[in-house]
């Protein structure tokens, strides 16, 4: 079966790569004094990393793009779809995690870390979303080589446009 551009060009390791940069600017931007948590900016890039990690492993478990994008942004949904692949990488995670994630979800899925919205928003403590970004980064370690894997699978790795190394500089930054 011949795959449709958005196949070859949307890889697992794309994706993977998307996500640590996205990862990489939260932590930048945490640590910048002008940003009190909670703010919908680090909130963003936080949730974006997320989905994007998220996506990356239902890449390397033969989701099609189509597939994805019908998931859309909402991270129970994605979150969902993780949970029935199993795998023991996304074990990493437990309970309390998954209920401070859809938390999240409530503003990150109707765009409101995007576009203004007044009234009551409801957010982790930053330690809590510290916590989970310490196991994400752990997550995208241990999908690195099945994104590289799969990209060779499919004839798609390209040395140039694969990630460096997942959550380098992000782990040894204290919380």
């Amino acid at each position: 079966m011949k795959k449709t551009i958005e196949e070859n060009r949307t890889t697992s390791s794309g994706l993977l790569r998307y996500a640590n940069d996205y990862l990489k600017a939260y932590e930048i931007i945490r640590v910048d004094s002008s940003f009190k948590w909670p703010a919908e900016v680090p909130a963003y890039l936080f949730c974006h990393g997320l989905e994007l990690s998220f996506k990356a492993f239902l890449r390397t478990k033969g989701k099609t793009i189509k597939e994805l994008m019908k998931l859309g942004h909402n991270l129970n949904e994605i979150v969902k779809e993780c949970k029935k692949l199993n795998g023991d990488k996304i074990n990493v995670f437990n309970e309390d995690d998954w209920n401070y994630i859809s938390l999240l979800n409530q503003q990150y899925n109707n765009k409101e870390f995007e576009y203004i919205l007044i009234g009551f928003k409801q957010f982790p403590s930053e330690t809590i979303v510290n916590e989970i970004l310490k196991k994400i980064v752990m997550f995208n370690k241990s999908i690195y080589q099945d994104c590289l894997d799969a990209n060779k699978s499919e004839g798609t790795a390209i040395t140039a446009n694969l990630p460096s190394p997942p959550g380098r500089g992000l782990e040894e930054k204290g919380t």
